[in-house]
């Protein structure tokens, strides 16, 4: 038994945006699973969150001079 994983360009790229700006992501994603024959046995529907641990949130309490 084996198994791939593939992903486009495009959602990689749009992740890694998302996790440069937000330090996180939470994607919903359904991966379809084929046999050898590239017949589709089921459709796995998941929530993956990513999260960047050395992201740093702007000051949202920054007290404005006077």
């Amino acid at each position: 038994m084996g198994y791939s994983v593939q992903l486009s360009d495009e959602l990689l790229d749009e992740c890694s945006q998302t996790i440069r700006t937000k330090g996180k992501i939470v994607k919903n994603l359904s991966l379809e699973i084929k046999d050898k024959n590239d017949d589709l046995c089921a459709v796995v529907h998941c929530e993956t969150y990513i999260r960047d641990l050395n992201f740093t949130f702007p000051d949202r309490n920054r007290k404005v001079e006077q």
